[in-house]
């Protein structure tokens, strides 16, 4: 088994960095993290461009999908 690189202790203060290179080793914890950290200035933009809060929600499903698929 794979040692997570970042643990539930260390996330909060873990850099963006660092979540992206948690999320290259499929860390879904470290994906959490950055939803929570960008999700709402990201959800912000989105809705400013399409309008639909249901749009934007669907947009920002398919930011943080590709970010988890490419990373």
């Amino acid at each position: 088994m794979i040692q997570p690189t970042i643990d539930r202790s260390t996330l909060s203060a873990a850099t963006d960095e660092a979540l992206m290179k948690a999320i290259t080793k499929r860390e879904q914890l470290a994906l959490n993290e950055l939803t929570v950290r960008y999700g709402k200035m990201l959800k912000a933009v989105v809705t400013h461009v399409v309008h639909e809060d249901a749009e934007a929600d669907d947009v920002l499903q398919e930011i943080f999908l590709q970010i988890w698929k490419e990373a």
